[in-house]
């Protein structure tokens, strides 16, 4: 069993010393869960995930016949709601 100690700072963050946090694999703006059992607290280490709606942007084709062009499909439900507004036909 290894002890690290870190502190509070005058405004509540915490410090976790730089050995534990790579041994941890913790980065900046990691999430960490405090787990209150009893008179422990346990420490958890939320993983990031890999996956970013970035990284996965064009990994799933669309439903057939749908659009993927979020621009294209808003300007059409615009046009459609100003036809309908106005009983003009929906162009297509």
């Amino acid at each position: 069993m290894r002890v690290y100690e870190g502190w509070i700072g005058p405004d509540g963050v915490i410090v976790i010393p730089s050995r534990l946090r790579e041994v941890l694999g913790i980065e900046a703006d990691s999430r960490i869960q405090f787990i209150l059992d009893g008179g422990e607290v346990r420490m958890v280490v939320i993983p990031s995930s890999p996956y970013t709606l970035e990284t996965v942007l064009g990994s799933v084709s669309g439903w057939p016949g749908m659009s993927v062009d979020f621009d294209d499909e808003i300007e059409e439900a615009i046009g459609d709601a100003l036809a309908e507004k106005y009983g003009l036909p929906v162009s297509r």
